[in-house]
């Protein structure tokens, strides 16, 4: 009997530390989840905004974004499509390879050096220019449409008070997800409960996400649409296709 009761108590003991673990971790997912996906407000909300930004040829682009603009490659591949077309256009870049688009807003709020880069500015006096290509990461992770949304209109609205045209390429098709450690595959699979409704292909979502964002916010910008076949192709004819659309809605 006593042997039972002992049992009994150390049974009971374990059901309550799995119940205060449970809820602990219920609470440090919900803090977690509260700082990465932080939306905060739009940085100006508006004022001091140029939208009506003059329909010519960029002279100096700062390619701005996550893993697709590392290393430089899609920014001498664009000086070359341009090239081709008959335009001198310079393209420099800076990338947050690992980054969400709320933290690539963030960092062109903030001025923060680029993880990876060849100028350290992207609104300098001699940028006319910020392309952004983001987002790939939130795809990979899960972060939801409405975040990708507002944070991609962050940082449009940071370029367009700084008095640069922003060129938005829009999500890529194909996303990459790494096989991570258990704890990384475990959040993602949360996320993709809680942001995404269960859905793993939801690109599509996200570009519709922003586009109903971008329209709804008024902010001035250039869509670059996505053709999926083209990574395909590697690198070069992504810049192609992004060098086209931008002397077609920009040449004079």
């Amino acid at each position: 009997m006593i042997k039972q009761d002992k049992r009994e108590k150390i049974l009971r003991g374990l059901l309550r530390a799995a119940w205060i673990g449970l809820l602990v971790g219920a609470l440090a997912l919900c803090a977690y989840v509260s700082g990465d996906r932080n939306f905060g407000t739009y940085f100006y909300r508006g004022e001091g905004i140029i939208r009506d930004v003059p329909p010519k040829m960029p002279e100096h682009i700062a390619l701005v974004g996550d893993l697709w603009t590392a290393g430089g490659e899609l920014a001498r591949q664009m000086e070359s499509a341009f090239a081709q077309q008959g335009y001198q256009v310079r393209v420099n870049y800076l990338s947050w390879p690992q980054a969400h688009s709320g933290e690539i807003a963030a960092h062109l709020h903030e001025g923060t050096v680029a993880a990876d880069g060849d100028i350290t500015d992207a609104l300098g006096s001699d940028v006319d220019t910020v392309l952004l290509l983001t987002g790939s990461n939130d795809v990979a992770q899960h972060m939801g449409a409405d975040y990708y949304a507002v944070s991609v209109c962050k940082a449009v609205e940071v370029v367009a008070t700084a008095g640069k045209l922003a060129v938005v390429v829009e999500l890529p098709g194909k996303v990459e997800r790494e096989d991570t450690g258990l704890m990384a595959r475990a959040k993602r699979a949360v996320y993709c409960l809680l942001f995404d409704g269960g859905e793993r292909d939801v690109v599509e979502k996200y570009r519709l996400a922003l586009r109903e964002e971008l329209e709804e916010s008024g902010l001035p910008c250039l869509i670059v649409p996505w053709d999926d076949a083209e990574t395909d192709g590697g690198l070069a004819p992504v810049a192609e296709n992004i060098a086209e659309q931008i002397v077609a809605a920009r040449a004079l």
